[in-house]
């Protein structure tokens, strides 16, 4: 065992933070198109069908889900290097820029095999970046309160990122403030350049955390008894499995409701901006939240708030006056008040990791947060790919000039009413999450404990 382990980490500094939150800001700045305007946008361009795109996201889903415990466990096996989790951090971002700028600038004969081999491998690369990062993250502090900051910042760099997004198409480079590919093509290259700068500001300046001994190398089927044994992790993973639900089916579907169904094409980077600026405020509001009241149930009021103010726009249609700019103002809310459901689960993945130490002796970092990540990624995944199919069993596709009683039931069925009940359920799971504040403080304190009697048992040795 490490005795690296306190009950009270050091507190971060600002340039510390600053550093960490990099990569994020690249990898969101990436992948804020992925899985909805993209598959969208190559629909409309290349006369791919929903279904179709369907498909190619279900399969983007499996085969991901087949790799992201091996990247866990390959992170966690290399996390003793020279520069830790930092390594795969880098090389995972660096080949996920190279990979979104083939994507975001396609030939004009680029068809369905081109959008998925490019999305697949940015998809794939991406989540081993991922893995490595949140699993870093989770080892840089272990202090209840210290890692809701981690949390904080690792959001606000995805916002930001988000915000460069949405903000591209609004400067004078293209004739539209349309999110079109002309547009993603200045951002693809601005990604190519932001990317190593932003690598190297991570490995020089921000700490590699405590990643334990490395003398136990955990398998998968140790991954799973962990998993079954561990109830905390188990309903953090059910919490965040239906919040992941709704999230995907909200993001794939949301912009088909108000690019085709509303006819707001043009309010669609102003929705980004917008709504991204209420992830501003819904982060700096948690970030308060969560340092002073219990995560989980931050998390849980959340998705309660935003299933409310979701519901609404069922009565919009595109006769409806300012039907766009209403959906813009009800999504912007919806984004402020669901940051406690986005934060908290990544700022309590590390307090689990604690409490399996403590419960198994292993330090499974790498692969708890992989499991995590896989089950959101999966289960999301399939949605995406669900809902698409669920419009065009309903007769929905982009592009039409109206839309008939059926299409128009099944657009609002999938974008509105499905994420709002699965978000609140998610929080009712949330709200019974077993590890709080206290007892967490509990963890830490017996781990201290029997830290010290081992090296105490080594020295003696």
């Amino acid at each position: 065992m490490s005795d690296q382990q306190s009950p009270a980490s050091p507190a971060l500094s600002k340039t510390a933070l600053f550093a960490y939150a990099g990569p994020q800001f690249t990898l969101f700045l990436a992948r804020a198109a992925g899985y909805g305007i993209i598959p969208a946008l190559y629909a409309e361009r290349f006369d791919l069908t929903l279904d179709k795109i369907a498909g190619v996201l279900l399969f983007m889903r499996f085969v991901e889900a087949l790799l992201q415990v091996l990247a866990g466990k390959l992170t966690d096996k290399t996390a003793q290097g020279p520069f830790g989790r930092k390594t795969w951090v880098v090389l995972g971002s660096l080949m996920a820029a190279l990979a979104l700028i083939m994507l975001y600038s396609p030939p004009s004969n680029a068809g369905l095999f081109y959008l998925a081999f490019w999305l697949c491998l940015g998809t794939l690369v991406g989540s081993v970046a991922e893995v490595a990062y949140f699993s870093w993250g989770a080892e840089i502090t272990n202090d209840y309160a210290e890692r809701g900051k981690v949390a904080t910042v690792q959001q606000w760099a995805a916002i930001a990122g988000q915000l460069g997004f949405f903000g591209i198409p609004l400067l004078p480079l293209t004739p539209t403030t349309e999110v079109t590919f002309e547009s993603l093509g200045f951002l693809a290259w601005g990604v190519g350049v932001l990317t190593p700068l932003l690598m190297i500001i991570a490995v020089k300046s921000a700490p590699r955390g405590n990643p334990g001994t490395g003398e136990v190398a955990p398998t998968f089927r140790s991954l799973i008894t962990a998993i079954f044994a561990n109830r905390p992790m188990q309903i953090l993973i059910l919490g965040a499995v239906f919040f992941d639900l709704a999230a995907s089916v909200s993001v794939g579907v949301g912009f088909l409701f108000l690019d085709s169904f509303l006819k707001g094409g043009s309010y669609v980077a102003y929705q980004g901006l917008l709504q991204m600026g209420g992830a501003f405020l819904g982060v700096s509001l948690t970030s308060y939240l969560i340092t002073r009241l219990q995560k989980h149930h931050v998390w849980a009021a959340s998705t309660w708030v935003y299933a409310a103010v979701l519901l609404p726009a069922l009565f919009l249609t595109a006769s409806t006056p300012y039907a766009g700019a209403i959906y813009v103002a009800l999504t912007t809310t919806a984004y402020f008040v669901i940051m406690g459901a986005v934060v908290s689960p990544m700022s309590i993945i590390g307090d689990v990791v604690d409490y399996e130490r403590w419960r198994s002796g292993e330090q499974q970092s790498g692969q708890f947060v992989a499991a995590f990540t896989l089950t959101q990624k999966l289960v999301g995944g399939l949605t995406a790919a669900l809902g698409f199919y669920l419009l065009s069993l309903f007769g929905f596709e982009p592009g039409q000039e109206d839309y008939g009683p059926s299409a128009t039931f099944g657009i609002r069925l999938v974008a509105i009413v499905m994420p709002a009940a699965l978000m609140a359920f998610s929080g009712l799971i949330a709200w019974r999450f077993p590890l709080n504040k206290r007892r967490h403080a509990i963890v830490l304190k017996r781990l201290k404990s029997r830290d010290a009697r081992l090296e105490a048992t080594r020295s003696a040795s």
